[in-house]
């Protein structure tokens, strides 16, 4: 074999190395994009109904309080919201209403693990007692498996 043809099959195994590498990331990345759809389909309404079917206290465990804060994220489902010609002209719960339209809303959630992917295994949402500052922990995974089967859809 001569060095051109070498150097020739060399590149043709790296091309194809590169193609599977590709192939694998858009894989991964497609499934982080899954279980974020998954996470982010719990609002503060769902768990709050997951945890009073489930039993859960409705108060603080250390003080005993009832003004529980679950913590929720809002994402704008476009780059720009709508607004209409007559926006500034709303009143101010108007305009809110129309903000919040264009807003994806759903429980705030971060990783068990922070060394491992984000996955709704390794997720977890925290609620606060806005008396005394306890945290208490919730496993993301017993929630969305839970809201899924209400929903009727498959768990994967």
């Amino acid at each position: 074999m001569t060095d051109e043809e070498e150097k020739r099959l060399l590149e043709m195994a790296q091309a194809k190395i590169d193609k599977l590498n590709e192939a694998a990331r858009n894989s991964r990345l497609a499934f982080q994009e899954q279980e974020e759809r998954r996470l982010k389909q719990i609002t503060p309404e769902i768990l709050s109904e997951f945890l009073i079917e489930r039993g859960a206290s409705q108060q603080c465990l250390s003080c005993g309080s009832t003004d529980i804060f679950i913590p929720e994220t809002h994402k704008s489902r476009k780059r720009a919201i709508e607004k209409p010609d007559y926006f500034s002209s709303l009143p101010t719960e108007e305009k809110g209403k129309v903000i919040m339209g264009g807003l994806d809303r759903f429980v705030t959630y971060s990783r068990i693990d922070c060394d491992k992917e984000l996955k709704v295994w390794n997720a977890q949402f925290i609620a606060h007692c806005q008396n005394c500052g306890l945290m208490t922990h919730y496993r993301a995974m017993s929630v969305v498996a839970w809201h899924e089967q209400k929903q009727g859809l498959k768990e994967e």
